[in-house]
């Protein structure tokens, strides 16, 4: 089987860490369709690491539903993706999980402790952290194996990558003892139990004496821990009585677990530290006219003070005291705070367990609202799936008595049923690229839109196509895309790359697609912006006018579906599917997060990092510079651009001569070229390896922007949110005429 190095960057033939190249399968059609990673196993085995970890990081870049624990070993990711382009994430997986930020050197192991991910390094000793932003570090810290053990991926992943290994005649000496292609130092203990009871023999030259005097020697071990008796009776049982047994001081100071084990939290705070944070948040509310008003800030340095905020329990507490009847909205503000303190398993379902108490006791007219707030748990990504399915599927008398439990969790019905369907119909993994001049065309007569679809902007008109001045006709009545074509695609884009990973998560979309650049009043004065002010301003006139209509339009929603209709406007244009139903924001997004054309930030390494952080592979990034194909550089001129000079000789239709052109452009001085795009192209470049691949490749660059455009729609949307949007692309498409 073909294999790369693991640093794709190195080019040596000789390097020594080794990886098999991905290969993928994909299976299924329509809704069904789903990619098989076949090797999946083998290649975290050669990374040292738990092929759920890949699989979840593959499924949070490419925003699609995975599954993290198969039992035929079948990786599977909802939609269809090539195998090149999982391979570009892979190289972002191990240069974040994997490569020693030290001496980028694969050989190392993750530590998952105190809500850390550290990198131990057993090449040049060195111990770095990963980055905690990254979504896959709050799933390594939830699923961390416990201390000398491996998760069951990990040890079936190396029990089919030691047969195969065998079976090619590739096993080294060193695979018997270790779990890892890596030699990474772990012991084969967890395997003691799987043999087939064949034992290996030893390598040394023992004669009969030293194996007889190892033999007594291990039996002498085995009868010397036989003899060990307790003296104290230490089961369950036995502990829970003891503690019943005792008076009601000392009852107070003492926490029994779920598990019968005396609780960790009790590290000499006892429970009162507890008691105290619940009677401070009391207080604080009524000062403050509410708890809605104290501040996040304030209530995590009193939990820092109490030396309870890392304890599970302290989020048992938060889930009483944070909320009232309006909890449904309390939640995403809440979210950012909750997030850093919800970081394990056990902080998951002691905050679940809050919950249930504080609706079951405190206020059962919510019980009916189960399903809701558990919604909102979920999409601000404070509980797994995995532990909300376990939670509502059990009832418990561990926080309530177990009649309310019943009632709690059955309300909650609801919502599994929601995460079931979303689970099998994943709307936002699969890529359907429409083209208006393509052999596979959609009907021109779709049928109308399902019931509210309008309501949700779905429906546009062929009148308010026209009106926005997309195409007009060319030379012998070729259609050709405008400057309102030119400007919707760039508007597009501008609302929703002001997102990145590495900042502070905040509703609706964390500066993402969230229609923040037309509802702002500061956004569209940015210097980023220069040139959109007529499109602004027509599209806000046009908005208004849907507002005024009773439509239920979005900002947000308006301005991806104008994106969509402007790329279908220009002849070749294609697109992915067009969702709405997005959450509008008037804050305006971070700045500095969009790439610059010329002068600090133009380099190669600087846009290539902007837009890894916002989750794109280097070969999203090279599709997504073809837009450029119909480009204008109107405000360049201080650069020594001419006014309206296009970046290549067709700026009317949607090809790849910008490509072509940015390697070798007319001798004539007839096209503008940004410093960005010249130092991106370079061949020898991480993205211009992909950049070059384009030039005359017409079919594989529309079907990678397309895919990389519709995920540029929804950046920033959180999961639950992305799964709710409706399709609107028959309705889109039905509107443009063909080319």
């Amino acid at each position: 089987m073909a294999s790369v190095n693991v640093r794709r960057d190195i080019a040596d033939p000789f390097y020594r860490y080794k990886m098999e190249r991905i290969q993928s399968k994909v299976e299924g059609k329509g809704n069904g369709i789903k990619t098989v990673i076949v090797n999946l196993s083998n290649v975290a085995h050669q990374l040292a690491r738990p092929p759920n970890y890949v699989i979840k990081y593959f499924g949070f870049e490419l925003g699609a539903q995975t599954n993290i624990d198969p039992k035929d070993d079948r990786w599977i990711i909802n939609g269809a993706h090539e195998a090149s382009k999982l391979q570009d994430h892979l190289d972002g997986f191990i240069a974040k999980f994997v490569l020693c930020k030290d001496c980028k050197n694969p050989e190392t192991v993750i530590v998952a402790k105190d809500g850390d991910i550290i990198l131990d390094c057993k090449a040049c000793g060195q111990r770095t952290h990963a980055d905690l932003r990254q979504k896959l570090s709050s799933f390594i810290l939830k699923n961390a194996p416990k201390k000398g053990k491996k998760d069951k991926s990990t040890k079936k992943a190396d029990r089919k990558a030691k047969r195969e290994a065998e079976k090619n005649g590739t096993l080294d000496d060193g695979d018997d003892n270790s779990g890892s292609g890596n030699g990474n130092g772990d012991s084969g203990s967890d395997h003691a139990q799987e043999d087939d009871g064949d034992y290996a023999v030893d390598g040394g030259s023992d004669d009969e004496l030293t194996r007889k005097i190892n033999s007594e020697a291990k039996n002498l071990a085995e009868s010397e821990q036989k003899d060990v008796e307790w003296s104290v009776d230490m089961s369950e049982e036995a502990i829970k009585a003891r503690a019943n047994a005792l008076g009601d001081d000392l009852k107070s100071t003492l926490v029994i677990d779920e598990n019968g084990d005396a609780a960790e939290d009790n590290e000499g705070s006892g429970s009162s530290s507890y008691d105290e944070l619940g009677k401070w948040l009391d207080a604080q509310a009524k000062e403050h006219s509410g708890i809605s008003n104290v501040k996040d800030v304030d209530i995590y340095l009193q939990a820092q003070k109490l030396g309870i905020e890392s304890k599970h329990r302290t989020l048992t507490v938060l889930a009483q005291a944070l909320f009232d009847d309006a909890i449904v909205k309390q939640i995403a503000p809440r979210s950012s705070m909750l997030k850093k303190m919800i970081t394990s398993e056990r902080h998951e379902k002691a905050f679940l367990g809050g919950l249930e108490r504080f609706v079951g006791n405190d206020k059962p007219n919510l019980i009916a609202s189960m399903s809701a707030i558990l919604l909102k748990v979920y999409e601000n990504d404070l509980v797994t799936e995995e532990t909300l399915k376990a939670w509502a599927g059990k009832a418990s008398k561990k926080y309530v008595d177990l009649a309310t439990s019943r009632k709690v969790r059955k309300s909650a019905e609801k919502f599994v049923e929601w995460l079931e369907n979303a689970e099998s119909d994943e709307e936002e993994s699969e890529i359907d690229v429409y083209s208006l001049n393509a052999a596979t065309t959609p009907p021109t007569n779709p049928a109308a839109p399902p019931a509210g679809w309008r309501a949700l902007g779905c429906y546009t008109d062929d009148a308010g196509t026209r009106t926005l001045g997309m195409q007009n006709e060319g030379p012998g009545g070729t259609l050709l895309c405008t400057d309102f074509a030119r400007a919707a695609i760039r508007y597009a884009f501008h609302d929703a790359a002001t997102y990145s990973s590495k900042l502070p998560t905040y509703a609706p979309a964390s500066g993402g697609a969230d229609g923040s650049i037309l509802l702002s009043s500061t956004e569209i004065t940015r210097p980023d912006n220069a040139g959109l002010g007529t499109y602004h301003n027509q599209l806000t006139q046009r908005f208004a006018q849907y507002q005024s209509a009773g439509y239920a339009v979005g900002a947000a929603d308006l301005i991806q579906v104008a994106g969509a209709l402007a790329v279908l406007a220009c002849p070749g244009g294609r697109i992915g599917r067009v969702l709405v139903g997005r959450t509008d924001t008037t804050q305006a997004a971070p700045d500095g997060l969009l790439p610059q054309a010329f002068g600090t930030g133009s380099d190669h390494d600087t846009i290539f990092a902007l837009f890894a952080d916002k989750g794109f592979s280097p070969r999203d990034l090279a599709a997504l510079l073809g837009a450029h194909s119909t480009s204008k550089a109107n405000f360049q001129t201080a650069n020594g651009l001419p006014k309206g000079i296009p970046q290549d000789t067709t700026p009317g239709a949607w090809d790849v001569q910008y490509y072509n052109q940015t390697y070798l452009p007319p001798a004539d001085g007839s096209i503008g070229r940004f410093d960005s795009d010249i130092n991106l192209s370079n061949k020898s470049t991480t993205v211009g390896k992909q950049f070059s691949s384009f030039v005359g490749a017409q079919g594989a660059w529309g079907a990678s922007f397309s895919s990389a455009f519709q995920t540029l729609s929804t950046l920033g949307i959180p999961t639950a949110k992305r799964r709710a949007l409706i399709d609107c692309t028959s309705a889109v498409v039905a509107v443009m005429p063909p080319s």
